[in-house]
């Protein structure tokens, strides 16, 4: 197991975790389920109702998602929405 992140913004573990790097590594997971799935930006923003640069935002991490949009996201690429806290 990695040492903790020396940073702030303690999670429920305990370990410690920049809200960038998780918002990073969604936006992972989105662009990877979108490419699958055969969708453009473009046609992402068009299914859930926003523009491709909200899409673009999102897949880099420099745009929150709420958990309704996250939702959004998971049911138009197909993908399990599974939270895990504590």
């Amino acid at each position: 197991m990695p040492p903790p992140y020396k940073r702030q913004n303690a999670i429920f573990t305990g370990k410690q975790i920049i809200m960038s790097e998780i918002t990073e590594q969604v936006g992972q997971l989105i662009r990877e389920a979108r490419q699958k799935k055969g969708l453009s930006q473009l046609e992402l923003a068009e299914i859930l109702g926003v523009t491709k640069a909200a899409v673009s935002g999102y897949e880099t991490g420099k745009q929150n998602l709420t958990v309704g949009t996250l939702h959004k996201v998971a049911l138009a690429l197909d993908m399990p929405m599974k939270i895990t806290l504590g």
